[in-house]
């Protein structure tokens, strides 16, 4: 972009007379070479060859948004491990070929209904022995069977006492085949299997986890794991029960999805733990147990009377009240607000040394990083307490969405998450409104923003053919642009109509599995509007809009002549003809107060006439996913508004305006022009949204000629902040007080100079 300001803010010499910008990635691109997450979308900067400020005030930029790809978190627990074949063969028992690639899929021939797993776990060796009893329905004769199994030795299996003939293992596939001595009749039976297998080292599995000398044995089987510890049907749609034996080495906690039945202690100083067996049926990614010499938490019970504890190594539970008070709460409120109890009998929070995840939610048994739980109250900081509140919330929302009722297959892997992501996020706002939390999700909802402006972004949902796709396609946009787009949806419906969908989902679909369309056909239902286009479209489509509006005031109200087109950050994109059913929530003020306008701009354009109008904000609550702009008479008027909006929506306001100018869509002037109706700014979350995008001028267009001006600039906006808030806390000050003087004084000392700044640091 090469962009000539307007009327200066300063009446002097201008911060910047000419700005370019360029998004610095090739718009031709059309794929990602890996996943990509929030943290890649920062601002990184490549400052050229530059001529003499003092004549030339030009600024040239390259790379504003550049795109640093990464390896993806969730990637890793997909990853194929070769076994050895013992056999190869392509055909079934039927005769017909079958592929055995890594895009294999069970038929639904065989189904389980319920296992019985017994696990000898030796954690001096890191070995394990198992049997397991399958409860199954045949609906035809054959003499094989077919489920997954990786890195098992698979030692001797029958059915109703039908040996077993051999098995042969197809790597790719990830599956064993059992052929048995005489065909199997159609109809129920049971599977007897005895394996062996290894505790691994790779946190995936069953695998080992070491502190100092304290040994632990755990399971994680998201996303397609729980066949390197059991031979299983190990695909979401194959939902059992689960009764589960563990023997391990006594004086160690044994913990599971289920509380404990019985325990005994046997030879050897060995202990055999037999726990409950799961009243619904769930997949086998969410099986879990874990032994080692955990402590835990006092019980404590919800009012509804289930038993929440949290468990960690030794040493650290006294640090976890918090966090086992956060899930006594989220229980709660999620039990209101799915109108469906709690299904897991109890909440056990286990913070296990080695994770590779950030946390799991194995019902009745969820699993975390040790420093999300150990948490002290007393010293943790705001926004560690929220990391644990909210990922507790997160984690527990799973228990209705995800366990009760699970995606049939990985490629709604996106909708899982999201919508523990913002049901989670809604959870932790209802409950702690002191944090003002939407502001932190309308925050993060930035860098998806950023990511999503790229002409090499790609839709939230992706089929993934097997689970190791949807791990690597598992991003900021599947994450953090599908809780968006969930939330936009929902504040155009309505929260009662979004909830009442949700409901009608998780009853029709409870102990079963479930697609996103199911979840859209619900929200019809619930809602009498179309859900199901307008979120097919969304989540299908890359990108995002840019509405723009044309403001004309006219009899006591306000036309809007309304347009769209895809947003790209880079503006010599090549333009694109998609479009998108956006449904939009205008804000606008009136002389009896403020008001939501809801409407769905289907098309290229449409017209909207709202009488009483004032002035509009098009983005209320900062809870739609797109970008929008005002023209010239639009943005006047909303000068007025501007002090009556939430803190979520001036921020939501400032990120909007900072990616207009520096995609050149709107000038610098007209930027600092919205900073000046900001004067008086008293929000932590909007001071830092001005402060990141004024630090970024100030670092890279502003030159000697208005180092002055724009110094004067910040001192004007900053100097009154702090004149309020001192140097020195006071007593029973909020965290986003201390937040906020920080961000004050730095931007006084450095992008200011301000000597008393200066010489009170020091």
């Amino acid at each position: 972009m090469r962009e000539q300001t307007g009327a200066s803010p300063f009446h002097e010499p201008r911060v910047a007379d000419e700005l370019r910008v360029d998004a610095g990635h090739d718009p031709k691109e059309r794929r990602l070479a890996r996943s990509v997450r929030s943290e890649h979308a920062d601002l990184r900067v490549r400052i050229e060859g530059e001529r003499d400020a003092a004549q030339h005030l030009a600024l040239r930029r390259h790379d504003l948004l550049e795109l640093i790809h990464g390896e993806d978190v969730l990637a890793g627990h997909a990853n194929t491990v070769a076994v050895e074949a013992v056999g190869s063969s392509d055909h079934s028992g039927e005769g017909r070929v079958t592929e055995y690639d890594r895009n294999f899929r069970l038929t639904k021939d065989v189904l389980p209904s319920r296992y019985d797993l017994r696990f000898h776990l030796d954690v001096d060796h890191w070995t394990s022995t198992g049997w397991e009893r399958i409860a199954l329905t045949s609906k035809k004769a054959s003499r094989e069977i077919v489920l997954h199994a990786v890195e098992l030795d698979i030692t001797a299996a029958n059915v109703d006492g039908i040996a077993l003939e051999n098995a042969r293992f197809e790597t790719d596939a990830q599956v064993a085949i059992l052929r048995f001595a005489k065909e199997i009749p159609a109809g129920d039976h049971a599977l007897e299997i005895e394996w062996t297998g290894g505790i691994r080292e790779s946190l995936r599995g069953l695998y080992r986890s070491v502190r100092g000398e304290e040994r632990y044995a755990a399971t994680q089987f998201e996303a397609a794991d729980a066949r390197r510890a059991f031979p299983c049907f190990d695909e979401p749609e194959f939902k059992a029960k689960f009764a589960l034996e563990l023997v391990h080495p006594s004086g160690n906690a044994a913990i599971a999805n289920m509380p404990v039945a019985s325990g005994e202690d046997i030879a050897d100083h060995r202990t055999r733990t037999r726990f409950r067996e799961t009243p619904v049926r769930i997949s086998t990614y969410l099986v879990a147990f874990t032994v080692g010499p955990y402590e835990s938490t006092p019980e404590t019970k919800t009012p509804s009377k289930i038993p929440v504890r949290c468990w960690l190594p030794p040493g650290l539970a006294s640090q976890a009240i918090f966090a086992r008070d956060a899930h006594v709460r989220s229980v709660e409120w999620l039990q209101d607000y799915t109108a469906i109890p709690y299904p897991f009998i109890k909440v056990d929070a286990i913070g296990i040394p080695d994770f590779e995840a950030g946390a799991m939610e194995n019902p009745g048994a969820i699993t975390y990083r040790t420093r999300l739980l150990a948490a002290d109250e007393k010293n943790a900081s705001i926004v560690t307490l929220k990391g644990v509140f909210s990922t507790a919330a997160h984690e527990l929302t799973h228990m209705w969405w995800g366990d009760l009722v699970t995606m049939r297959w990985w490629t709604d892997l996106w909708l899982n998450e999201s919508f523990a992501s913002f049901v989670g996020e809604k959870c932790t706002a209802a409950l702690n409104p002191e944090w003002r939390y939407w502001r932190d999700f309308v925050a993060d909802n930035t860098s998806a923003f950023n990511l999503d402006a790229l002409a090499s972004t790609h839709p939230i949902s992706i089929e993934a053919k097997n689970a190791e796709e949807a791990s690597e396609r598992f991003d900021a946009i599947t994450y953090t642009k599908g809780a968006a787009v969930l939330r936009m949806i929902e504040s155009y419906l309505g929260e009662d109509a979004f909830r009442a969908g949700v409901r009608i989902y998780l009853n029709r679909h409870k102990e079963a599995n479930a697609s996103a369309d199911d979840f859209w056909h619900a929200l019809d239902e619930a809602s009498g509007q179309d859900v199901t286009s307008i979120m097919n479209a969304w989540i299908k489509e890359p990108g995002h809009p840019i509405v723009t509006t044309l403001v004309r005031r006219s009899n006591g109200g306000l036309d809007l002549a309304l347009s769209q087109t895809r947003y790209f950050s880079d503006k010599d994109a090549k333009p694109s003809s998609q479009r998108w059913p956006a449904p939009l929530v205008l804000r606008y003020g009136t002389a009896n107060g403020m008001r939501e306008h809801r409407l769905l701009l289907a098309t290229a354009s449409g017209h909207v006439r709202i009488d009483g109008a004032e002035w509009i904000y098009p983005n209320a609550g900062g809870r739609g996913f797109y970008r929008w702009q005002l023209d010239e008479t639009g943005d006047r008027l909303l000068d007025a508004g501007v002090k009556q909006l939430a803190p979520e929506e001036r921020l939501a306001l400032v990120d909007n305006a900072w990616a207009l100018t520096r995609t050149g869509r709107a000038s610098l002037a007209s930027f600092l022009r919205r900073l000046d109706s900001l004067a008086g700014e008293e929000d932590r979350t909007v001071i830092g949204a001005i402060s990141d995008s004024l630090a970024w001028l100030g670092s890279y267009a502003v030159r000697d000629r208005t180092e002055g001006p724009f110094a004067r600039f910040v001192e004007s906006f900053y100097r009154p902040i702090f004149e309020q808030i001192g140097w020195r806390p006071r007593d029973g000050e909020d965290s986003d007080t201390r937040e906020k003087r920080a961000r004050v004084i730095g931007m006084l000392g450095y992008h200011a100079a301000a000597e008393d700044i200066r010489r009170g640091a020091r």
